[in-house]
């Protein structure tokens, strides 16, 4: 596998870790703990699967969602040229996957099934799953879910085929939380 690329300041949410957010006593504490420490990045396809699977909103659910409004909106391209440009600060960003990271995820996500033979249940997920990682790897992100088994699948199906994307950070929304934790 190539070397591992991962920015450390850049923190990827995946689906799992936008479900468990408001789930937390000190929700919105907890955001703001992270979105002042790491360029937060919530893909949209996160976005979509997080709406897709609450049959009924709580309100601390509807109220992310009002907080999620206030986020910069971009591409992975002009986030990653921003960031470059030492433009992008700490703060919360919604990132949409460009055309060939839809493409490279669907490519991925086909040759694994052909692999390993698999049938079509949970295709959905697992196709987000792999766009979530491919934006992740477009911005050298850290992937921070508590799930992380599917996405360290995910890196070694692509290894395995060939898109040598490198090993990348996985973390758990704990683990990010431990210091927000031991001062609230």
């Amino acid at each position: 596998m190539s070397p591992n690329k991962s920015r450390k300041d850049i923190l990827v949410l995946d689906t799992n870790a936008l479900i468990n957010i408001p789930k937390k006593k000190l929700w919105r504490e907890s955001l703001d703990f992270i979105s002042t420490r790491y360029k937060t990045v919530i893909p949209t396809p996160a976005l979509y699967e997080f709406q897709l699977g609450i049959k009924s909103f709580t309100q601390q659910e509807v109220e992310l969602a009002e907080a999620l409004k206030a986020a910069q909106k971009l591409d992975c391209i002009n986030f990653i040229m921003a960031y470059e440009n030492d433009i992008i600060k700490n703060g919360l960003y919604i990132l949409n996957p460009s055309h060939s990271k839809w493409l490279t995820a669907t490519n991925r996500m086909v040759k694994n099934i052909d692999l390993r033979n698999l049938n079509s249940k949970g295709i959905k997920k697992r196709h987000m799953d792999h766009i979530i990682y491919s934006t992740a790897r477009n911005v050298f992100g850290t992937i921070c879910t508590d799930d992380a088994k599917d996405f360290r699948k995910i890196a070694g199906i692509a290894d395995d085929i060939g898109w040598h994307d490198g090993a990348m950070d996985v973390v758990s929304l704990s683990d990010i939380l431990v210091d927000f934790d031991d001062h609230y």
